[in-house]
This record gives C-alpha cells, structure tokens and sequence, in this order.
C-alpha cells in the first residue's frame, strides 16, 4: 500500500497534479481556468464583429478563421473533439446574445454541410451551434433547403478547388426542383418573421448567400439574418 495503514502525526499525503487542457490550444497544463495565458490573451483582444457584404446580404462574423478559433474548429470538425465543440456552442450563445433579439416567430436554420463531412466522422459545428443557439432561447430549428445538401456535397468531391464555384448539384434538376418544392410546402409555409442563419466558417461566403437566397426565394420574401462563427481574412478585407 502506497498510503500507510493509519493517519501518523505529521505526514503529508503525496499530492497529484492533475493536468487539464486548455480548451483553445488542446494542450496540457496546470491551470486554474478553461484557457491558457495566450488564448485567454487572444480572447481577450477579440474586437467587434466584421459585417461583411455578401452578395447583398449582410453577413456577421464573430471572429477571424485564424488562431484559436481556427484550432477549435478544426479540433471540432477533423478530430471530433466534443470538448472544443462545447466552448464554441457557449461562445457562440453568449456573442449572439450581444447582437440578435429575436423576435416573434423568429427561428434559427444552419447552413447545410458537407455530407462528405460527415459520412468521415467528423462533427457538423454549424448544426450543433444552431441546435444549441435554438433550444436555450426556446426557437425553432429549421432545416436547410434539401435541395442544397447535395450541391454542397458535389463541391467538396471537387479536385479542383477553383471547379467548385461552377458545380452545380449532384442530382438530376428535376430532382433539385422536387426537393426544392417540398421544402417550400413543409418548411417554407411555415417560416415567417426572423431567421438566424448560421455557419462555421464563411470563407467566400457563396453558401451563406446561395442558402439565403434559396430561403427568402422558397418562404415569401423572409430576410435572414446571417452569422458565420469565423469568417476567412479575405472575406473581412472585403475580398
């Protein structure tokens, strides 16, 4: 037995160090917190939210794709690392909570991911942040155009990243159409008043724009309002 039988006067019990990771970087140290010194300094030294022009749709990012929130999503999305996952559904909640009141009727959609993504294990950060972003404020969640899942499917199948602008679905039109029409008479019908739009990463913004497009084309006119969690440094220079 490492521990006597019996407590003696004056002994000290070996005292363990437990290790916690950092939840910006992944690495192991001794801390008092959630963050290491330099996460909690880039954290810190956040500035405001970049509104960026997408294709006549306003779009929020809530941080720059670099640094500690591009390490958190990669961790979240190559690796499925559920820890880093949760910080960005926390973070997310509290900076939206700063810029977007709902209204009445208001809901909350995430932007359809790759499901090649997915069939590789990975997580859907965008699907979790909206799902989480809905159920504390009590709002609907509703899905993407169906239709648009399996273009963005046929994008990331692309060798050839510049192809990708100019691919179009992976089904047949007629079958876009049909998928198109059942979610204008499911979802579409239904969807009224405020629409929080998300997505992780916006790094041209053409998927935030296509699906917002699709949305205030196939529901009446409703003006979504977009976020992406971290937004590429071409897109907040304006290119």
């Amino acid at each position: 037995m490492s521990l006597p039988d019996r407590i003696v006067p004056g002994y000290d019990p070996p005292v363990k160090m437990f290790l916690r990771h950092c939840r910006g970087c992944g690495t192991h140290r001794g801390l008092t917190g959630e963050l290491c010194p330099a996460c909690a300094d880039e954290l810190a030294s956040l500035g405001k939210p970049l509104v960026a022009d997408l294709e006549g749709f306003t779009c929020v990012t809530l941080a720059e794709y670099s640094g500690m929130f591009r390490r958190l999503i990669l961790r979240a999305k190559v690796k499925g690392d559920h820890a880093a996952l949760a910080w960005l559904e926390d973070w997310a909640g509290a900076a939206l909570a700063k810029l977007w009141r709902p209204r009445r009727e208001a809901c909350v959609m995430a932007c359809p991911s790759s499901l090649w993504g997915r069939l590789r294990g990975r997580l859907d950060v965008a699907g979790n942040v909206a799902a989480a972003v809905a159920g504390a404020r009590r709002l609907p969640l509703v899905p993407a155009p169906y239709h648009l899942h399996w273009r963005a499917q046929k994008r990331a199948l692309a060798a050839n990243l510049a192809d990708r602008a100019h691919l179009g679905s992976a089904l047949p039109e007629r079958w876009n159409h049909w998928l198109a029409a059942r979610w204008q008479a499911g979802c579409g019908a239904r969807l009224g008043g405020q629409l929080l739009l998300l997505d992780d990463v916006a790094t041209s913004g053409r998927t935030l724009a296509e699906t917002a497009r699709a949305v205030s084309e196939l529901s009446g006119g409703v003006r979504p309002y977009l976020v992406a969690l971290a937004g590429a440094p071409r897109l907040r220079a304006g290119g």
